[in-house]
Order: C-alpha cells, then sequence, then structure tokens
C-alpha cells in the first residue's frame, strides 16, 4: 500500500535498452560549471528578462483582447441578421 515510485533504469538508449533513463536525473547528474550555480544573472541580463517578459505578457493580453473583441463582433453580426427574418 505504499505510494508509487519512479525508477531509473541503468541501460542507456544506445545499449538497446527498451526502457529509458529518466531524463531530470540524468540532467541532474551533469557536472555544473565552476559556480555556475550559485551566479546570479547580472542587472543587464536581468532587466533584459524582465522586458522580454513585459513584452510577451503584452502580446499574449493584445492576443486575448482581439479574440474577444472579435467574438463579440460575430456574436453582435448573428444577432442582427437573426433580427432580420
Amino acid at each position: 500500500m505504499a505510494p508509487p515510485t519512479l525508477s531509473e533504469a541503468k541501460e542507456s538508449p544506445d545499449q538497446g535498452g527498451g526502457v529509458k533513463g529518466l531524463h531530470l536525473t540524468s540532467l541532474m547528474d551533469m557536472p555544473l560549471a565552476a559556480g555556475a550555480g550559485s551566479v546570479k544573472p547580472s542587472m543587464v541580463r536581468h532587466k533584459m528578462m524582465l522586458e522580454e517578459r513585459e513584452r510577451v505578457v503584452k502580446a499574449y493580453r493584445d492576443l486575448k483582447k482581439i479574440k474577444h473583441e472579435l467574438l463579440h463582433s460575430n456574436t453582435a453580426s448573428l444577432k442582427w441578421l437573426q433580427n432580420l427574418k
């Protein structure tokens, strides 16, 4: 009655094994560059990332707004056509 567990196969796909190891585990086993895990991004890089995030969020909101307006435009046109009968 224990919860399910994930197990990792030690056999690599190149060896013709049918079961592949967990991808995340293989990434975790990779050595990090010296100090790469503890280095914060530079202020310039951080600012660039924030600007890119804002640009993507704005593009997403604009797309949602266009879809919303198109839906209401089509709904209004349909109602107008139904009232012609």
